[in-house]
């Protein structure tokens, strides 16, 4: 019974990166809270800049409402194949 292995799914994010874990495990529980935060900070903050630099023209309003909507989709995206 000779079978072929199968192909690896196409994750849409890449693989759990094991070191990041176990960095991540020694941290205090407020510690890992804040490593969390920041790194939402910085995704908030580079969403914003790309679309500042997509709508140059746009109010901060309509900024706003492009991110809700960007945020909005991003929750509709599963995270497997």
């Amino acid at each position: 019974m000779n079978q072929k292995p199968k192909a690896p799914h196409p994750w849409r994010f890449d693989p759990v990166d094991i070191v990041q874990m176990r960095l991540l495990a020694r941290l205090r529980p407020g510690q890992r809270v804040r490593v969390m935060l920041e790194a939402q900070a910085l995704a908030r903050g580079l969403i914003w800049g790309r679309l500042r630099r997509q709508y140059p023209d746009a109010s901060e309003r309509e900024l706003a409402l492009k991110f809700l909507e960007e945020i909005a989709r991003a929750d509709q995206t599963r995270a497997g194949p």
